[in-house]
């Protein structure tokens, strides 16, 4: 039972630093991460807790004490209460949880662990009995909300990240199909319209795409994913922005062919006009390229 109790407080404890670290914007925290923080901490609080003051708070509120097996029943060493809390509970769970029920048909309640580390549990006084009909089931209560929340959490974050992966290869693919229908090098006004005319569908289909992109890094800032740092939210932005500068710049590009008149305009001066667009969605893609290497560097 003082087993239950302290994983219960070490749950809490995982779920306390995860929470406040993500609400300061420090966490880190993936699946990896949060699995050796719930593998260590509570081998760390079991450890120091016994070290320093000889008995958890599970062991203090039912009264018992963990100490040497020997005549002189002395405290254990730090050594010993590492062997039992680390390697002795992780063998003593390891298969179904025999090492744990050990202690039943053991003459001192020793389980796998405690035969490890040569240590025993020694009663030291009578639990009250609210304590464990009440205090348990609320810290057990308590423990598995946090754990949930803290599930959630992960969850939630690892949906925003693949949304925002989702948004960044499809618009990655309208670009492509954009760039490959741009590709062609006609110079004549009737070319030209017939490559503008297939262009300008698409062009709606890539704001489209970039509205939902942006969607996707605002949900991800808000839910602060890993934490999605805000450097990486502005990097992120200025590409999107780029990218609408880009599809405006070829809207430009395509009115001046649809718009051209042989009867009033110079197609020399339409082509120059053209060419200096091409200049500018040249210079921004450079630009997009840079910050894309940026992004996958963070």
């Amino acid at each position: 039972m003082a087993f239950l109790f302290d994983s219960s407080a070490a749950t809490i404890m995982t779920a306390a630093i995860v929470l406040t670290a993500d609400y300061f914007g420090k966490s880190v925290l993936g699946d990896a991460y949060l699995g050796a923080l719930l593998t260590v901490l509570p081998i760390a609080y079991m450890t120091l807790s016994e070290a320093f003051f000889h008995r958890t708070i599970g062991k203090r509120l039912l009264r018992i004490q963990l100490r040497a097996d020997s005549t002189a029943r002395k405290y254990p060493s730090l050594l010993r209460i590492l062997i039992r809390e680390s390697i002795g509970k992780y063998i003593s769970g390891a298969v179904l949880g025999i090492g744990f029920m050990a202690g039943v048909w053991s003459s001192k309640a020793k389980t796998w662990a405690d035969q490890m580390a040569g240590t025993v549990v020694v009663r030291t006084g009578v639990a009250r009995r609210w304590v464990k009909f009440m205090v348990l089931p609320a810290l057990a209560g308590a423990s598995l909300a946090t754990f949930s929340i803290v599930h959630v959490q992960q969850n939630q974050k690892s949906r925003l990240k693949q949304e925002l992966i989702k948004a960044e290869r499809s618009v990655a693919e309208i670009e492509s199909e954009i760039s490959t229908t741009m590709a062609s090098r006609h110079t004549d006004a009737r070319a030209l319209r017939t490559v503008m005319n297939r262009m300008l569908p698409r062009l709606d289909e890539y704001d489209r795409r970039l509205d939902r992109e942006l969607l996707a890094v605002q949900r991800k800032s808000e839910g602060g994913e890993e934490p999605f740092r805000q450097a990486e939210k502005m990097i992120v932005g200025s590409a999107i922005e780029l990218r609408r500068q880009n599809s405006s710049l070829l809207r430009e590009k395509a009115a001046i062919v649809l718009a051209f008149d042989p009867a009033r305009q110079s197609w020399r001066k339409a082509l120059e006009k053209m060419s200096e667009l091409d200049d500018s969605i040249e210079s921004n893609s450079r630009e997009i390229e840079e910050l894309v290497k940026t992004i996958h560097a963070t």
